[in-house]
């Protein structure tokens, strides 16, 4: 966007100097270029489906219709602890909190599987643009997280959850014992266990 900017600041000038030089032509053309480069860059408001006085734009901005057209101005969007933007809407008196990327994702980006997240593709959170945004599985939402380095794997003891150390765990695996007796032993579930013993949690 600020390139874009500053190539309409450098077509105003130019534009000026080939109308002094008389070069009536190739002015209309950088302005033809420029008019296409607003365009692209333009925001697009669309009303929120069940709240009709509010607007979302692509660009992850939320605006109020209840003052005057004349007056209108973006609403102020908060920040939770993960870093993501919600917003709160009034209908019939009642207050609403929505999350700003799936309030775009719904009005601007189709989604023919109603896959039911919504992710964020370059992984900044309050970066809501509707090109930053894909409707997304749970299992693609995770798997695009461990991709781009959000989240990190853990193994072993360096799991805050674990009750168990890594010999422990080999000698679940090497055990002859039932599932329901390990379970005694260590006091974990059986579904522990069966995850230990099929290396879904572990790695030795």
């Amino acid at each position: 966007y600020y390139i874009s900017a500053y190539f309409c600041i450098f077509v105003r000038a130019s534009r000026t100097a080939l109308n002094l030089l008389k070069f009536p032509i190739i002015s209309e053309v950088l302005l033809c270029f420029s008019r296409v480069l607003h365009f692209i860059n333009m925001e697009l408001f669309k009303t929120i489906i069940g709240f009709e006085k509010y607007e979302i734009s692509n660009l992850g901005n939320v605006r109020s219709l209840y003052k005057r057209r004349f007056n209108i101005e973006n609403l102020k969007l908060l920040k939770d602890k993960k870093g993501y933007l919600h917003v709160n809407l009034y209908h019939l008196k009642k207050l609403s909190r929505f999350s700003v990327h799936r309030l775009v994702a719904i009005a601007f980006i189709d989604n023919p599987e109603n896959k039911t997240q919504v992710n964020h593709i370059n992984g900044i959170k309050d970066d809501n643009r509707d090109e930053n945004l894909e409707w997304c599985t749970s299992k693609e939402n995770i798997k695009h997280a461990f991709n781009i380095g959000l989240k990190k794997m853990t193994k072993g003891t360096d799991c805050s959850w674990s009750k168990l150390t890594e010999e422990n765990v080999s000698e679940i695996r090497k055990s002859k014992l039932t599932q329901k007796q390990l379970s005694i032993i260590y006091n974990i579930s059986q579904t522990q266990i069966s995850r230990i013993k099929n290396n879904l949690r572990w790695s030795v």
